[in-house]
């Protein structure tokens, strides 16, 4: 049996219905597509895909994106929230002790990614509406003028 055709066993036997594809499995999870790439060059390497969850079209939101990807990856361990495009994307790696452990991590893998994603779209939707307090502060400060007080 192929590594790929191990993925598609594992995720059938837990319920879910995987597609095989040349260098990938595709699965279905709670509405989202999620991917598992095969790595022919390190087979202890193991890797979940969320791929194009959030999209982006301007050099601003481009921007913010980047930033907040970073806050989460840094944040987080084992997951990499990064753009590709117009679109993001996010992973959860491991590097495993035996090519089957993958079945004991998979729960805390998928969990994990999914967080990641739930905090990454949440900061990025705190951002699109601005940040209440500090709008206020600046307003109190003088209006958004870099923060300078205003003139006794």
């Amino acid at each position: 049996m192929t590594k790929l055709e191990t993925f598609r066993k594992f995720l059938a036997d837990q319920g879910y219905r995987p597609q095989l594809h040349d260098d990938y499995v595709l699965f279905q999870h709670e509405g989202g597509k999620y991917l598992i790439p095969l790595d022919d060059n390190d087979p202890k390497f193991f890797r979940i895909v969320f791929p194009n969850f959030w999209q982006h079209d301007t050099p601003e939101a481009h921007r913010s994106v980047l930033e907040t990807a970073a806050a989460v990856t840094g944040s987080m361990k084992l997951v990499k929230v990064f753009p590709s495009g117009n679109d993001t994307v996010a992973s959860v790696e491991f590097v495993l002790p035996d090519e089957n452990a993958f079945r004991e991590v998979f729960p805390r893998a998928l969990t994990t990614l999914q967080l990641a994603c739930r905090e990454f779209c949440a900061a990025m939707t705190m951002r699109s509406r601005g940040n209440p307090v500090l709008d206020a502060l600046k307003r109190l400060l003088g209006g958004g003028d870099g923060g300078q007080a205003p003139a006794a």
